[in-house]
């Protein structure tokens, strides 16, 4: 599932792993993905956050405290899986990958695909704070340069 994911990416998704057993939760969710980008360091992804000025410790907070006080539903007895909303998130961000003509799935498609999933914890808090996907895509070019996407 993650075999085009770079580094960075599948580090994300470790992280929310991570993320998801530190809250008991059997599932891998958005929220957990967002947590697991947000906390693997000066990537695409969160580098386009800083770039349009986002707090991330303060998203960060914000979705550990909804964590906190969700259940998980299913509290984790083994390694957590990836849910359903993590599965769309995923399949987005490889979809993203698509529309931008890359080969690879890098942690900027996990973060348009956290905001794809409209019903997400994710995009739940990143919309919330003005965050808005067409503003995402032009700074990923940004950042990226104009040779890609």
């Amino acid at each position: 599932m993650y075999e085009r994911f770079t580094d960075p990416a599948r580090r994300v998704m470790r992280l929310a792993k991570s993320e998801a057993m530190r809250f008991q939760y059997g599932h891998i969710g958005s929220a957990h993905i967002l947590l697991g980008l947000l906390k693997t360091g000066s990537f695409v992804g969160v580098s386009v956050l800083e770039n349009l000025h986002v707090d991330i410790n303060a998203i960060c907070l914000e979705v550990e405290r909804l964590i906190a006080r969700e259940s998980g539903g299913d509290v984790a007895t083994n390694w957590p899986v990836p849910g359903p909303e993590a599965k769309v998130v995923v399949e987005s961000a490889i979809d993203e990958s698509r529309r931008f003509g890359h080969d690879y799935v890098g942690t900027e498609h996990l973060l348009l695909g956290l905001l794809r999933d409209v019903e997400g914890i994710g995009a739940k808090v990143l919309t919330s704070r003005g965050i808005k996907i067409e503003i995402v895509r032009s700074e990923i070019l940004n950042v990226l340069g104009p040779s890609m996407g």
